[in-house]
């Protein structure tokens, strides 16, 4: 299968976002949206099923995303809200190996749908890979029903660590 051209494109068009010029004037609404959303911050996630693939990431309020990931390193990505709680969350990682030793020229698409907890300190959700070589060919897709991320608010990780500075 050829995929199409310019993955950064795919990125950016995968979750509705119009990679035309800015408008002058931007949509307040989905701005405010994102600016109080729950998912900003930073986070820790793991697929319980895969315990090794503990991965961190920043959730940024103009809707971007920063992550790295012991099997595809480090991400870039966009996430946009489709509820008070919930979001839509596409990362790229340019490593299609996951051994972590190994480097694999190409692109991984790693696709999301994330619900925070009430208490805004956890989220879960779906997650499928899709993995394509540089001249554009799918080489695997990863689309499994069990395949779910569960995060932890960094905050919440770092503040039950005893301190270790000397005094």
């Amino acid at each position: 299968m050829r995929l199409g051209h310019g993955v950064l494109f795919g990125l950016v068009a995968a979750i509705g976002q119009d990679t035309n010029a800015q408008e002058a004037t931007p949509d307040t609404t989905v701005t405010a949206a994102m600016a109080t959303h729950p998912i900003i911050g930073a986070w820790s996630f793991v697929d319980p099923l895969v315990p090794d693939n503990k991965n961190y990431g920043v959730f940024h309020a103009d809707g971007t995303f920063t992550g790295i990931s012991p099997y595809g390193g480090t991400g870039i990505g966009v996430w946009r809200p489709t509820g008070e709680r919930s979001l839509e969350l596409t990362i790229i990682f340019f490593d299609l190996d996951p051994n972590p030793s190994v480097f694999a020229m190409g692109t991984a698409v790693n696709t999301n749908a994330f619900t925070v907890s009430e208490d805004g300190m956890s989220f879960s959700g779906p997650y499928s890979v899709q993995g394509i070589a540089p001249d554009g060919t799918e080489v695997f897709a990863f689309r499994d029903a069990a395949a779910m991320w569960e995060g932890t608010r960094l905050a919440r990780i770092i503040h039950k660590r005893p301190s270790r500075v000397a005094r």
